[in-house]
């Protein structure tokens, strides 16, 4: 079974359009590429204003849509997966025993973390 991963935007709870699987190293270059694609959204417009067609780049149904990086540059992005999961944060399943029914929860406190597992972000984010 495969996980389909994406560029997110913490700040924006914004998805990337990407269309189908990729992988995550492929979208963490991606994510380290963000500020050569924000500006490449602009040389892009520009030369849509001399004839040249504006499309997306990319193969198949797979497209780079350097425009949603320009529209999230300077933010906080990172790759996440079809489920939820942020690969900044921690991820480990741990038992929340508060409620009346004890159910799995995922950390989403940042990797690295001291202290308990929790539920809620533990840097001011989303």
């Amino acid at each position: 079974m495969s996980t389909n991963y994406f560029p997110y935007c913490v700040d924006c709870q914004s998805g990337h359009p990407i269309a189908s699987d990729r992988l995550d190293d492929e979208c963490r270059a991606l994510v380290r590429a963000s500020p050569a694609l924000a500006a490449f959204a602009d040389a892009w417009a520009d030369l849509s204003t001399y004839g040249y067609p504006v499309m997306t780049l990319g193969r198949d149904r797979d497209y780079i849509h350097p425009e949603w990086f320009k529209a999230h540059a300077g933010h906080h992005l990172v790759v996440r997966n079809e489920y939820g999961d942020n690969d900044d944060e921690c991820g480990k399943r741990y038992q929340c025993h508060g409620c009346k029914h004890p159910h799995e929860l995922r950390c989403r406190r940042h990797s690295g973390h001291d202290g308990d597992h929790a539920e809620g972000r533990d840097d001011g984010r989303p």
